[in-house]
């Protein structure tokens, strides 16, 4: 199970592979577009690649808000364990992101 922030055409397509492939997912809808990345890989084996990433789509206070609302929902659900992924949105004060993993971590996530 996934709690994504998505927004715009990218978010959108995002969503949908994520539903193809059967993965139960809390959307939270963001008014940007979802950043993308690309990764440049050599001919050969493949074992050398260039990775270029846009910066993290900035979160507005509201947003935030809403990811934190529902991921917390999801930990209470009896979700035991949690993964983290990506950089930190611009407009989310890292103090406040440590903040809601300590709340999963009293709800019972690991």
């Amino acid at each position: 199970r996934v709690v994504a922030a998505l927004g715009g055409h990218t978010g959108a397509w995002v969503a949908e592979r994520l539903a193809a492939e059967g993965v139960p997912a809390d959307v939270v809808p963001l008014g940007g577009e979802t950043r993308t990345c690309a990764a440049i890989v050599e001919r050969g084996d493949g074992t050398s690649s260039t990775d270029l990433y846009e910066p993290a789509t900035p979160l507005s206070g509201v947003e935030w808000r809403d990811f934190q609302d529902r991921a917390l929902a999801v930990v209470e659900e009896r979700m035991p364990w949690v993964a983290v992924s990506g950089s930190l949105p611009a407009g989310v004060d890292p103090l406040e992101a440590a903040a809601m993993l300590e709340r999963m971590r009293e709800a019972g996530a690991r």
